[in-house]
């Protein structure tokens, strides 16, 4: 019985100095947040093509004054630039193909086209802070190539664009 109580106690003495005998770490982190103004994208200008000619291809470039052109406020942040293209523009039944080249736009932070940034419309682009969008309005210009076929019908043709701006 003594033996016994002899290891028991050997058994207690080694767990209390063994307890202290693993390492123990820890750390912080700390949680952070950016708050940004909320976007707002404005279509100031249509895409114009105006009247034209049977069998004719018209072609607005994106600094040209019947350009289509949107104004986003309160650009503080980066954030992409998304447009949804038609490929055509319509009268009823009757349409006109309706194209945009790698280089039918341009975005910039001061309201005027001859120094803006080109870009490809079909494709998101991402407009960055560092690039001049820091702080007030960026314009955005569309300009598209309108096919009009020898016999295309007379008729108000129109379609629609719709420009989405997500921030990252």
């Amino acid at each position: 019985m003594k033996t016994l109580k002899t290891l028991l106690s050997i058994f207690a003495i080694v767990a209390v100095f063994s307890a202290g005998a693993y390492a123990q770490s820890s750390d912080d982190i700390t949680a952070t947040a950016d708050v940004v103004s909320a976007l707002t994208v404005v279509g100031v200008e249509n895409l114009e093509f105006g009247t034209v000619t049977r069998g004719t291809t018209e072609t607005i470039a994106p600094d040209a004054t019947d350009a289509g052109k949107f104004v986003v406020t309160e650009a503080g942040a980066d954030f992409d630039i998304d447009f949804t293209l038609p490929g055509s523009i319509e009268d009823g039944a009757n349409s006109m193909t309706l194209a945009h080249s790698a280089t039918s736009a341009l975005w910039s932070n001061a309201d005027d086209a001859s120094g803006a940034t080109g870009f490809d419309p079909n494709s998101t682009e991402n407009v960055a802070a560092a690039a001049g969008a820091a702080a007030g309005d960026v314009y955005i210009w569309l300009g598209g190539e309108l096919t009009v076929a020898a016999n295309q019908p007379a008729g108000n043709y129109s379609g629609t664009i719709t420009l989405a701006i997500t921030n990252n």
